[in-house]
């Protein structure tokens, strides 16, 4: 078995966090989020993830691995990371977070985890694990707020509490 590898990640924006809450669409069940870093901070991590990668395999095979990141156009990285169980949630004071923050992508997060190789046949590579997530600035929405301005026309929702009003007086007519 390959020798699991500590990480710590800067604190990174996030992108499509599933935290608190285990992403469920096609079958899968896990906690995941991606992390974007700029190229200076993202060199360690790479490093890292290579070397686990040579350690296990060596380096005449690097280029056979699925590494979990990829660079963006603007020279940033993007790291992806996931776990099968909920990673323990956690302030930046170091309280652990039991209440759903409903994060968003833009939520600035660091992630503490380990790295593994994995091999299956044609599928190699090295995957981050999450075990601990730290909270440094929550982007979430709330459950009635909307992203778009109100244009004042168009269509609009009567809200349940008028709708249930007007049916109770409708029902006293009869």
């Amino acid at each position: 078995m390959a020798e699991r590898i500590a990480f710590l990640t800067p604190v990174s924006e996030s992108k499509y966090p599933y935290i608190q809450n285990a992403d469920t669409a096609f079958g899968q069940n896990k906690y995941k989020t991606s992390l974007v870093m700029k190229k200076a901070d993202a060199e360690p991590l790479v490093e890292k993830l290579k070397d686990a990668w040579i350690k296990e395999n060596g380096k005449d095979t690097i280029g056979k691995a699925k590494l979990p990141y990829k660079v963006m156009d603007d020279g940033s990285y993007i790291f992806n990371m996931a776990s099968k169980m909920q990673p323990r949630v956690f302030d930046t004071a170091g309280n652990y977070i039991t209440e759903d923050l409903n994060l968003r992508s833009g939520s600035k997060l660091q992630v503490k985890g380990t790295i593994a190789t994995y091999n299956t046949g044609n599928n190699q590579g090295v995957s981050m694990y999450m075990n601990n997530v730290q909270v440094h600035e929550v982007v979430s929405m709330e459950a009635n707020s909307s992203p778009f301005e109100n244009k004042g026309d168009g269509f609009v929702v009567e809200s349940k509490a008028e709708n249930t009003a007007d049916a109770e007086a409708n029902q006293a007519d009869f």
